[in-house]
């Protein structure tokens, strides 16, 4: 990967993370214990599939 492409992507990266870390900002702790257990639960199943 050429150094422009490498910028690139980090560029890209830094702006998902900024927009998912803006996106549980607006979630109260009810709904981020929901989401810790439904991608546990989603974790758990993928694990089940490679089995």
């Amino acid at each position: 990967m050429t150094h422009e492409g490498e910028r690139l992507l980090q560029e890209m990266l830094t702006l998902a993370h900024d927009a998912n870390r803006d996106l549980l900002d607006r979630l109260d702790l009810d709904d981020l214990q929901a989401l810790v257990r439904g991608t546990t639960a989603l974790r758990r199943a993928a694990e089940q599939l490679d089995q």
